[in-house]
């Protein structure tokens, strides 16, 4: 049953047009030189972009309700859409970037190497563009976080100041010794709350997670893992067959027991996303293997940068390999139901920073160092260090250059998630 606030999300979420504009803010923050109608623009790009059933969509639009926080990571276009009235944050030095980079999409895990690691963990919107576009909507992730758990504005800039002082000295190490990208980060190298993350990965157990999700080889359904109807159960089931012929596993690895509909993420909320329970290396259930099926569609920032001339899932697997080296052993592509799905393997060792419980800024700071060292190696494997020092210049000077707009633009967060709200519940 579903409570009357999301079963109001959801009769929103399954209408593909607007009759009415939404309301004005009574204030709005003075970031943009444009006029524009955040709600709206948002509402439109679901109704054209969104694959995924109406409850789906209305969980994605909850999400954005209940936290500036949230409302920024479920609004990427519009974000990029207001960026590109702004060029002077924009910079000559292209590169590949994640292109949703905020405090939450990095988290612990085992590599497939075996090595647990902190690193970044979400490259559905990578793409080629300025490094200035990753780093301000890190510093602005960072801002809103600063902002909900109530520490001050100086507080905010100090925090900024050390996220790029430590991005810019990271970078500048990795162009004297840019050895340390050839091995994953260890959690001597992020003390405080991303260390905590790892150590919480090593404790994950399998025989607990895989009865959490599954039971006598078919998958455990619930509130986030949804039955499938079977046309689509075919399709993803052919897909992984597929799939496993690719594979250098032995014959019977990898045969599908049971598949079906995954609720997980945010911005993802509105692809479509399948879990699969798939034959271990042995005929038992023990060593079962679950396999997430993400969606991979356009990226966010698309119409403002160069195609890659990839399908979407290969875009996105290879931001994985460059990125993460090694991050997956089952990480691959296949086709299903008209889109292109990234696979990857779900397992008991995870790891993430709660990062709305880092209350102070001491707590924060520590963090920010973290997030500060795994940005920086994401874009030295670029190879274009030099030509970012260049452009950067100071760490000063890279705050003068970021740190007004990235404010500014919480800000208008802020104000434009209130628009929303009052939109989707009036």
């Amino acid at each position: 049953m579903l409570s009357p606030c999301l079963a109001a999300f959801a009769a929103l979420a399954v209408v593909t047009s607007l009759a009415a504009p939404a309301p004005k803010a009574a204030t709005a923050a003075p970031t943009l030189a444009y006029e524009r109608d955040a709600a709206l623009f948002l509402k439109q790009h679901h109704a054209r972009a969104a694959r995924t059933p109406g409850l789906f969509l209305a969980r994605k639009y909850a999400a954005m309700s209940d936290s500036a926080v949230g409302f920024f990571r479920g609004s990427a276009p519009l974000f990029y859409r207001d960026l590109a009235e702004h060029p002077a944050l924009s910079s000559p030095v292209v590169i590949p970037i994640s292109g949703d980079l905020h405090l939450e999409n990095m988290s612990a895990f085992r590599n497939s190497q075996g090595i647990y690691t902190f690193d970044l963990d979400d490259f559905d919107e990578a793409v080629d563009a300025p490094y200035t576009w990753e780093l301000v909507r890190l510093l602005i992730s960072l801002r809103l976080h600063a902002r909900e758990a109530n520490l001050s504005g100086a507080a905010s800039d100090r925090l900024a100041r050390r996220l790029l002082k430590g991005y810019v000295e990271r970078l500048a190490a990795l162009a004297a010794d840019p050895a340390p990208l050839a091995r994953p980060v260890a959690a001597r190298e992020v003390p405080g709350p991303a260390a905590q993350a790892i150590a919480a990965a090593t404790r994950g157990k399998r025989a607990a997670f895989l009865a959490r999700f599954s039971e006598h080889g078919r998958l455990r359904t619930g509130k986030k893992v949804v039955t499938l109807d079977p046309s689509t159960s075919r399709g993803v089931t052919q897909a992984l067959e597929a799939y496993a012929l690719r594979r250098p596993e032995p014959v019977g690895f990898f045969k599908v027991k049971d598949v079906a509909r995954r609720m997980a993420g945010l911005a993802s909320l509105s692809r479509h996303r399948y879990l699969a329970l798939v034959e271990g290396p042995g005929p038992g259930d023990a060593d079962d293997v679950l396999l997430d099926l993400k969606e991979a569609g356009p990226p966010a920032a698309g119409p403002w940068v160069k195609a890659t001339g990839r399908s979407d899932g290969e875009r996105v697997k290879r931001a994985w390999d460059r990125f993460v080296p090694n991050a997956d052993r089952f990480l691959g592509v296949v086709s299903a139901g008209g889109g292109s799905l990234v696979v990857r393997e779900l397992t008991p060792w995870h790891g993430e920073v709660a990062v709305d419980e880092l209350k102070t800024e001491a707590r924060f700071s520590r963090y920010i160092d973290a997030a500060a060292l795994v940005t920086a190696r994401a874009h030295a494997r670029s190879g274009r260090v030099p030509a970012i020092l260049a452009d950067a210049g100071t760490p000063d000077a890279l705050f003068k250059r970021l740190a007004t707009f990235s404010d500014s633009y919480a800000r208008q967060v802020e104000s434009d998630r209130e628009i929303w709200r009052t939109y989707m519940d009036p």
